[in-house]
């Protein structure tokens, strides 16, 4: 009867191994395709049905975040780094929601492409941040000045001057532009 129960509790023991097996070859074999990323992004909207269903909270300010999916990539004849006027147009449709805040979970390029496509950097409108981390920490009167240079270049662009004639006004913004220089027009540097 005791070698009964073993053999019973070893088979039982075989089974649950072989159907743990059989689940992690599943999930894996999902994963690692597309149905498996359909089931994870349902999941994720699930979840977050169920959160705002059982826990709901009004938000403190009218914030957007925009984040891009693979799907939006692809509708886009583009590459990334050309989708300023599609950008844009998203941005100027937000604001006038009048949110607060748009945060935009993408990476715009380091270098402007204005010299292959004239006018881009303007298609993203005029109320746009710029990751300039580089510029504001290397900034040869610190951080703060870096800050105070970026925010000086977009008040001068803003306004319609050229950042030479804001500089005369501006350590910072002078500071700035000496250590990075512009290039000259039509030297084929595109930044």
């Amino acid at each position: 009867m005791k070698r009964s129960k073993r053999a019973l509790g070893q088979a039982r023991m075989r089974v649950a191994v072989g159907m743990f097996v059989g689940i992690l070859i599943v999930v894996g074999a999902l994963q690692a395709s597309v149905v498996g990323e359909r089931l994870n992004y349902s999941a994720l909207d699930a979840t977050q049905r169920l959160v705002r269903a059982l826990a709901p909270r009004p938000a403190l300010e009218n914030i957007v975040i925009v984040g891009i999916d693979k799907g939006t990539e692809r509708s886009f004849p583009e590459p990334f780094a050309l989708w300023h006027r599609h950008l844009g147009e998203a941005l100027s449709a937000i604001a006038r929601g009048q949110p607060k805040l748009v945060a935009l979970d993408i990476v715009l390029p380091e270098r402007s492409y204005d010299a292959l496509v004239p006018g881009l950097t303007a298609d993203l409108g005029a109320d746009y941040a710029v990751g300039a981390g580089g510029a504001v920490h290397g900034h040869p009167m610190g951080a703060a000045g870096g800050a105070r240079a970026i925010r000086q270049a977009i008040d001068a662009t803003a306004a319609g001057r050229t950042l030479a004639d804001a500089a005369r006004e501006h350590p910072e913004l002078a500071a700035a532009l000496a250590a990075w220089p512009e290039p000259p027009p039509g030297s084929g540097d595109d930044r």
